[in-house]
């Protein structure tokens, strides 16, 4: 385990930037992460303004109009069943920044964070081609039918408790579903989610 938190730590330390639109963005300002167990700052976060949050909301409207918007249920589902494949393969350092950012045991994140984070991922992967449509009877000579499409730009706010396992109940669902996606982790544990993207951006990408 120390090992692990060394290296944990490591990364921590390392300067740390918004996703936005396949890239990574520095920011001006950053907020300062603190591990609880020991209470001394470990790194530090990145701070959006306005203007960042902006450019988000609109990178991820270009997605859901664009390339994403029009990418097959069976390709979202392969990209999902993806970032649950590589949330298993570095489950040991992605359970390291979550104890260390959060405080909890490092078993704890490693045995009941880590596999029900991915299997969320598979299990919404396997919704894809799943919600259906309604027929209500209705008057001779008219037609009463419900379809469900994605809603556009969601926007997630993630607590501190179960940094990825909460993140991933709103990210599987709403990617899903064909909806693009704007997330904010907990000020308290950003480390763990910026880690994730870093790690499954590149399944992600669609150019």
């Amino acid at each position: 385990m120390q090992e692990r938190r060394a290296k944990a730590e490591a990364w921590a330390k390392q300067k740390h930037a918004l996703y936005i639109d396949g890239r990574w963005v520095e920011t001006r300002a950053g907020i300062a992460c603190v591990d609880p167990s020991h209470e001394r700052v470990v790194g530090e976060a990145p701070l959006a303004n306005a203007a960042d949050i902006d450019a988000a909301v609109e990178a991820a409207r270009r997605s859901f109009k664009g390339e994403w918007g029009r990418l097959s249920r069976s390709a979202r589902a392969q990209r999902l069943r993806a970032v649950g494949r590589v949330i298993r393969e570095n489950g040991e350092e992605l359970a390291a920044l979550i104890a260390l950012e959060n405080g909890k045991l490092y078993r704890e994140a490693l045995f009941d964070d880590m596999p029900d984070t991915a299997d969320v991922f598979d299990y919404y992967a396997g919704w894809t081609d799943k919600f259906y449509g309604e027929t209500a009877p209705v008057e001779r000579g008219f037609l009463n039918y419900v379809t469900r499409e994605p809603v556009g730009v969601c926007g997630l706010i993630v607590p501190w408790n179960y940094p990825l396992l909460l993140a991933a109940w709103k990210l599987a669902p709403a990617l899903s579903m064909g909806n693009t996606v704007v997330i904010k982790p907990s000020e308290n544990t950003p480390l763990s989610l910026l880690r994730l993207m870093a790690i499954t951006r590149v399944l992600m990408r669609l150019s």
